[in-house]
């Protein structure tokens, strides 16, 4: 542990020994105790400020999602993906799950 000097104003320090008298602990224990309390409360406070700034970010992205969706809403004169799909050619609707996986055909007489 190591030792440090600190100045207070006197009426500080009165309380501060009245407090550490009254729960029965030595003034530097009290100190220290009121550091470690100021430093989880500052902790919680930078964690609180992260997590806001974090959901802000996420927020302005999923409104930008939902706005394409809207649009993509829109452009189909407000259809569904199902609607859309049923309302498809007769020999079918190709479909890509991903750059990875093989093309999938959906023809009148499958589902997926």
């Amino acid at each position: 542990m190591e030792l440090i000097s600190l100045k207070l104003p006197e009426d500080l320090l009165e309380t501060t020994m009245r407090c550490a008298l009254y729960l029965g602990i030595p003034r530097a224990e009290y100190i220290r105790r009121a550091i470690e309390r100021m430093n989880r409360e500052a902790e919680a406070r930078v964690r609180a400020e992260r997590m806001a700034r974090a959901s802000r970010k996420i927020r302005r992205e999923s409104m930008r999602v939902n706005a394409e969706f809207a649009a993509i809403e829109r452009d189909c004169g407000g259809r569904t993906f199902k609607a859309l799909l049923a309302s498809a050619p007769p020999d079918g609707v190709e479909i890509r799950r991903s750059r990875d996986t093989a093309r999938h055909r959906l023809s009148k007489g499958s589902r997926s």
